[in-house]
C-alpha cells in the first residue's frame, strides 16, 4: 500500500491508499507503528507537497497526524523527514479542510510524546 503512495500513481489510487492508511492508523496503536515500520512516513510527506488534489493532501495530513498519537518515534521521523514546513505552508491552503488537518497535525507534533 506504501507503494501506492508515491507521487508518480495517478491520484486517485494514491487517494484510495491514503484513505485505506487513514482507517487503519485510526483504529490502533500497533497499526500506526506497523505504517511506519512499512515505511508510510516519507511519501505521505512528499504528498503534502505533491499531491494532485486537496482531498489525497488532506488526508495524508490526517494520516501523518494520527501516526504521531503516542508515538515519539513516528513524531521523530515525521519531523525529521520534513512535515514541519509543509504543514505549515498548507495553513494558507484556499481548502478548509486541509488548513484544519495541517493545524491538528502541527498540534500533535508540538505536544510531544
Amino acid at each position: 500500500m506504501v507503494h501506492e503512495l508515491q507521487a508518480n500513481m495517478p491520484s486517485i489510487i494514491q487517494q484510495l491508499a491514503a484513505d485505506a492508511l487513514s482507517h487503519l492508523a485510526a483504529s490502533s496503536d500497533q497499526n500506526q507503528a506497523v505504517i511506519a515500520a512499512a515505511g508510510a512516513i516519507p511519501p505521505l510527506v512528499q504528498l503534502l507537497a505533491s499531491a494532485s488534489t486537496e482531498y489525497v493532501r488532506a488526508t495524508a495530513v490526517g494520516v501523518l497526524r494520527q501516526l504521531t498519537c503516542n508515538h515519539p518515534e513516528n513524531q521523530a521521523t515525521i519531523i525529521a523527514d520534513g512535515a514541519i514546513p509543509a504543514l505549515e505552508h498548507l495553513l494558507t491552503s484556499d481548502s478548509p479542510d486541509v488548513r484544519e488537518a495541517a493545524a491538528g497535525a502541527l498540534s500533535e507534533l508540538g505536544a510531544g510524546p
